[in-house]
C-alpha cells in the first residue's frame, strides 16, 4: 500500500467514524433514556478530538451537551443498578 493511499484510507476511516458520531448524535435524546451500547460508541466518538475538529461550533456544542447527559445517565444507572432508569424503579 502506498503512503498516499494509506492518507485516503486513514482520512475516509476518521469520515465515517465522524458520520456515525453524528447519525449517534441524531439517535441519542438529550434528555432521556438511550441504551447502553449506543451510549458507549457514542462517549467513544464524543472524546476523540479529531473528529470533532472540522465540525462546526454548534454541532461541537450539540455533541458536547450530548455527551454530558449520556455521562450522566451512566452514573445514575451506576447509583441504582437494576433499574432501567436509573431512579431505582423498574
Amino acid at each position: 500500500m502506498t503512503k498516499s493511499s494509506r492518507n485516503t484510507t486513514g482520512k475516509m476511516r476518521v469520515n465515517l467514524r465522524r458520520i456515525k458520531l453524528l447519525e449517534l448524535l441524531a439517535v441519542i435524546p438529550e434528555h432521556g433514556e438511550t441504551d447502553e451500547g449506543n451510549a458507549e460508541i457514542f462517549i467513544s466518538l464524543a472524546e476523540d478530538e479529531s473528529l470533532l475538529f472540522e465540525l462546526s461550533e454548534h454541532m461541537r456544542r450539540q455533541v458536547e451537551r450530548r455527551l454530558q447527559s449520556v455521562r450522566a445517565q451512566r452514573s445514575s444507572r451506576a447509583a441504582f443498578p437494576g433499574s432501567e432508569d436509573g431512579t431505582g424503579h423498574e
